[in-house]
This record gives structure tokens, C-alpha cells and sequence, in this order.
């Protein structure tokens, strides 16, 4: 139950700094094709192959969010990350 509670205060987050006024719109762009990648999946390896074709969706989708991230305004990350975890 802890691992859900978990999960839904990072998508929070991340909708928090999507819906940010200020947050930059290449920001936007990446957080939201991560969200289609992890949605609807291009499929670089065919989820037929056990584990393989799973972890690269996973860690392509994680990668885009991690860039996204990078790219938010210091004030606008602190404040939402303060807002969801305190």
C-alpha cells in the first residue's frame, strides 16, 4: 500500500510541474512524451522477449522524465517537490 501511496505522489508531482504556468514548454513536450512512451510504447525490442522487451520501454520512458526534470526551474522544482514531499 505504501509502494501505490508512493506512485501516486510522484505522478502528483509530476502533473504539478506540467501544469506549472512557468514551467518551459520543452519541459511540457518531454514530460509528455514520456507519458505516451510508457502509454504507447514504439517498441525498439517487441514485448514478446521475457524482461528485455518490458525494461527498455521502462528505461527510455525513465530517461525522457529524468531530462525533463533537469530542465525545470530550480524554484519551480523545490517548491513543488516541498508541496508533495515534505
Amino acid at each position: 500500500m505504501e509502494k501505490l501511496n508512493d506512485l501516486i505522489k510522484k505522478v502528483r508531482f509530476y502533473s504539478s510541474i506540467f501544469l506549472h504556468r512557468e514551467t518551459p514548454w520543452l519541459v511540457k513536450i518531454l514530460l509528455g512524451t514520456g507519458l505516451l512512451y510508457i502509454l504507447f510504447p514504439l517498441d525498439f525490442l517487441p514485448d514478446s522477449l521475457p524482461f528485455i522487451g518490458v525494461v527498455d520501454d521502462i528505461t527510455i520512458a525513465s530517461l525522457i522524465i529524468a531530462l525533463a526534470l533537469k530542465l525545470v526551474p530550480p524554484e519551480i522544482y523545490e517548491k513543488m517537490r516541498g508541496k508533495y514531499f515534505p
